[in-house]
Protein backbone atom coordinates (compact mmCIF):
# COMPACT_ATOMS: atom_id res chain seq x y z
CA UNK A 1 0.00 0.00 0.00
CA UNK A 2 2.98 2.46 0.83
CA UNK A 3 4.42 1.71 -2.32
CA UNK A 4 1.31 2.43 -4.17
CA UNK A 5 1.12 5.54 -2.19
CA UNK A 6 -2.37 4.85 -0.91
CA UNK A 7 -4.08 7.56 1.20
CA UNK A 8 -7.31 6.20 2.02
CA UNK A 9 -7.99 2.33 2.93
CA UNK A 10 -11.83 1.74 2.32
CA UNK A 11 -13.01 -1.34 4.18
CA UNK A 12 -16.48 -3.74 4.23
CA UNK A 13 -19.72 -1.72 5.48
CA UNK A 14 -19.62 -4.21 8.23
CA UNK A 15 -17.89 -4.38 11.88
CA UNK A 16 -16.46 -7.46 12.96
CA UNK A 17 -13.03 -8.59 14.15
CA UNK A 18 -10.96 -8.97 10.48
CA UNK A 19 -11.78 -5.06 9.97
CA UNK A 20 -10.91 -3.81 13.06
CA UNK A 21 -7.66 -5.95 13.15
CA UNK A 22 -6.70 -5.10 9.63
CA UNK A 23 -7.08 -1.34 11.13
CA UNK A 24 -5.24 -1.89 13.54
CA UNK A 25 -2.45 -3.55 11.56
CA UNK A 26 -2.83 -0.39 9.07
CA UNK A 27 -2.74 2.01 11.85
CA UNK A 28 0.25 0.61 13.24
CA UNK A 29 2.98 0.27 10.36
CA UNK A 30 1.43 2.80 7.79
CA UNK A 31 0.23 5.52 10.11
CA UNK A 32 -0.06 7.80 7.39
CA UNK A 33 -2.47 6.54 5.75
CA UNK A 34 -6.50 7.13 6.12
CA UNK A 35 -9.31 4.71 7.04
CA UNK A 36 -11.91 4.75 6.04
CA UNK A 37 -15.01 2.84 7.46
CA UNK A 38 -18.80 2.53 6.00
CA UNK A 39 -20.18 2.13 9.64
CA UNK A 40 -18.40 5.63 10.63
CA UNK A 41 -20.14 7.40 8.05
CA UNK A 42 -22.97 8.89 9.07
CA UNK A 43 -24.01 9.78 5.29
CA UNK A 44 -23.74 6.79 3.71
CA UNK A 45 -26.16 4.90 7.15
CA UNK A 46 -28.93 7.61 6.32
CA UNK A 47 -28.68 6.63 2.58
CA UNK A 48 -28.88 3.11 3.40
CA UNK A 49 -30.87 2.21 5.71
CA UNK A 50 -32.14 -1.53 5.09
CA UNK A 51 -30.60 -4.35 2.99
CA UNK A 52 -33.61 -3.04 0.34
CA UNK A 53 -31.45 0.42 -0.16
CA UNK A 54 -28.81 -1.35 -0.63
CA UNK A 55 -30.40 -3.53 -3.68
CA UNK A 56 -31.55 -0.57 -5.33
CA UNK A 57 -28.95 1.26 -5.62
CA UNK A 58 -27.36 -1.55 -7.01
CA UNK A 59 -30.15 -2.35 -9.44
CA UNK A 60 -29.80 1.78 -10.23
CA UNK A 61 -26.64 1.36 -11.78
CA UNK A 62 -27.56 -2.20 -13.79
CA UNK A 63 -25.48 -4.24 -10.93
CA UNK A 64 -27.22 -7.83 -10.59
CA UNK A 65 -27.98 -8.35 -6.87
CA UNK A 66 -27.78 -11.50 -5.52
CA UNK A 67 -29.69 -12.46 -2.33
CA UNK A 68 -29.41 -15.87 -0.93
CA UNK A 69 -32.10 -17.59 1.55
CA UNK A 70 -29.64 -19.81 2.76
CA UNK A 71 -27.42 -17.42 4.89
CA UNK A 72 -24.66 -15.26 4.40
CA UNK A 73 -21.64 -17.08 2.22
CA UNK A 74 -17.74 -16.20 2.57
CA UNK A 75 -16.32 -17.83 -0.55
CA UNK A 76 -12.64 -17.36 -1.35
CA UNK A 77 -9.64 -20.18 -2.53
CA UNK A 78 -9.31 -21.10 1.26
CA UNK A 79 -12.77 -22.13 1.61
CA UNK A 80 -16.67 -21.58 1.98
CA UNK A 81 -18.30 -20.14 5.46
CA UNK A 82 -22.02 -20.90 5.15
CA UNK A 83 -24.04 -18.76 8.23
CA UNK A 84 -27.56 -19.35 9.18
CA UNK A 85 -30.21 -18.60 11.71
CA UNK A 86 -31.10 -22.15 11.86
CA UNK A 87 -28.87 -25.22 11.34
CA UNK A 88 -31.14 -27.56 9.63
CA UNK A 89 -30.91 -24.51 7.03
CA UNK A 90 -27.48 -25.24 6.40
CA UNK A 91 -27.15 -25.66 2.29
CA UNK A 92 -25.63 -28.72 1.39
CA UNK A 93 -21.79 -28.40 1.20
CA UNK A 94 -20.55 -26.50 -2.16
CA UNK A 95 -16.43 -27.94 -2.68
CA UNK A 96 -16.54 -31.31 -0.59
CA UNK A 97 -18.42 -34.26 -1.55
CA UNK A 98 -21.10 -35.58 0.68
CA UNK A 99 -19.61 -39.54 2.13
CA UNK A 100 -22.26 -41.28 -0.05
CA UNK A 101 -20.95 -39.75 -3.20
CA UNK A 102 -17.18 -40.72 -2.28
CA UNK A 103 -15.50 -43.51 -3.61
CA UNK A 104 -14.94 -46.60 -1.73
CA UNK A 105 -10.94 -46.78 -2.26
CA UNK A 106 -9.21 -44.54 -0.50
CA UNK A 107 -6.97 -42.43 -2.46
CA UNK A 108 -3.26 -41.84 -2.37
CA UNK A 109 -1.76 -38.28 -2.04
CA UNK A 110 2.00 -37.33 -2.22
CA UNK A 111 2.69 -33.91 0.19
CA UNK A 112 6.28 -32.41 0.19
CA UNK A 113 6.75 -29.51 2.45
CA UNK A 114 9.75 -27.34 2.57
CA UNK A 115 10.12 -24.49 5.22
CA UNK A 116 6.41 -25.54 6.34
CA UNK A 117 5.00 -24.79 3.02
CA UNK A 118 3.95 -26.86 0.70
CA UNK A 119 5.82 -27.03 -2.34
CA UNK A 120 4.69 -30.40 -4.60
CA UNK A 121 1.37 -32.12 -4.77
CA UNK A 122 1.69 -35.74 -6.08
CA UNK A 123 5.00 -35.21 -7.58
CA UNK A 124 3.70 -31.79 -9.47
CA UNK A 125 6.07 -28.67 -8.13
CA UNK A 126 3.40 -25.92 -7.11
CA UNK A 127 3.06 -22.76 -5.64
CA UNK A 128 1.74 -21.79 -2.42
CA UNK A 129 -1.91 -20.65 -4.57
CA UNK A 130 -1.92 -23.94 -6.58
CA UNK A 131 -0.78 -26.56 -3.70
CA UNK A 132 -4.07 -25.27 -2.30
CA UNK A 133 -6.16 -25.71 -5.48
CA UNK A 134 -5.03 -29.13 -6.02
CA UNK A 135 -5.36 -29.67 -2.56
CA UNK A 136 -8.90 -28.76 -2.41
CA UNK A 137 -9.70 -30.79 -5.17
CA UNK A 138 -8.28 -33.91 -4.01
CA UNK A 139 -9.79 -33.46 -0.52
CA UNK A 140 -13.22 -32.37 -1.54
CA UNK A 141 -13.69 -35.03 -3.91
CA UNK A 142 -12.91 -37.72 -0.72
CA UNK A 143 -15.45 -35.67 1.33
CA UNK A 144 -12.57 -34.22 3.67
CA UNK A 145 -12.83 -30.55 4.92
CA UNK A 146 -16.24 -30.10 6.66
CA UNK A 147 -17.18 -28.73 9.98
CA UNK A 148 -20.95 -27.60 11.20
CA UNK A 149 -22.16 -25.95 15.04
CA UNK A 150 -24.66 -25.33 16.26
CA UNK A 151 -24.98 -22.04 16.20
CA UNK A 152 -26.14 -22.25 12.93
CA UNK A 153 -22.67 -22.07 10.80
CA UNK A 154 -20.92 -24.24 8.08
CA UNK A 155 -17.15 -24.23 7.50
CA UNK A 156 -15.57 -25.77 3.76
CA UNK A 157 -11.86 -26.13 3.51
CA UNK A 158 -11.34 -29.26 2.25
CA UNK A 159 -7.89 -27.73 1.31
CA UNK A 160 -6.57 -26.38 4.33
CA UNK A 161 -7.79 -29.37 6.18
CA UNK A 162 -5.27 -31.70 4.04
CA UNK A 163 -2.52 -29.29 3.81
CA UNK A 164 -2.42 -28.68 7.52
CA UNK A 165 -2.66 -32.59 8.47
CA UNK A 166 0.09 -33.62 6.30
CA UNK A 167 2.15 -30.98 7.88
CA UNK A 168 1.05 -32.05 11.28
CA UNK A 169 1.74 -35.06 10.55
CA UNK A 170 5.70 -34.34 10.08
CA UNK A 171 5.18 -32.11 13.55
CA UNK A 172 4.90 -35.24 15.62
CA UNK A 173 7.44 -37.01 13.65
CA UNK A 174 9.99 -34.19 14.17
CA UNK A 175 9.40 -32.88 17.69
CA UNK A 176 9.06 -34.77 20.78
CA UNK A 177 6.71 -33.86 23.43
CA UNK A 178 8.95 -31.15 25.05
CA UNK A 179 9.54 -29.29 21.51
CA UNK A 180 5.95 -29.86 20.62
CA UNK A 181 4.70 -27.85 23.56
CA UNK A 182 6.91 -25.10 23.18
CA UNK A 183 6.04 -24.83 18.98
CA UNK A 184 2.58 -25.19 20.07
CA UNK A 185 2.68 -22.39 22.73
CA UNK A 186 4.71 -19.69 20.35
CA UNK A 187 2.29 -20.99 17.18
CA UNK A 188 -0.50 -19.47 19.26
CA UNK A 189 0.96 -16.81 20.38
CA UNK A 190 2.24 -15.58 16.93
CA UNK A 191 -1.33 -16.48 15.55
CA UNK A 192 -3.28 -14.36 17.89
CA UNK A 193 -0.58 -11.65 17.39
CA UNK A 194 -0.87 -11.50 13.52
CA UNK A 195 -4.88 -11.26 13.81
CA UNK A 196 -4.45 -8.08 15.94
CA UNK A 197 -1.78 -7.12 13.23
CA UNK A 198 0.83 -6.67 15.66
CA UNK A 199 3.41 -8.53 13.17
CA UNK A 200 4.47 -7.96 9.89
Amino acid sequence: MAEKRMTVVAQSSRQNKKEIGFEKFVRMYAPHIGIYNAWRDSRLMEDFTSEADQIAYLRSYGIKDVVKNNGEVHNSVCGITHYCKDVHDLPLPTYVKALRDCSETGEFVSLTYRHGRCVNVNGVDATPLIALQMANDIAGRNGVGVTRTREGAMYEAPGMELLTTGLRFLYEMSFDRTAADLFRTYSSHVAQQLALGQYA
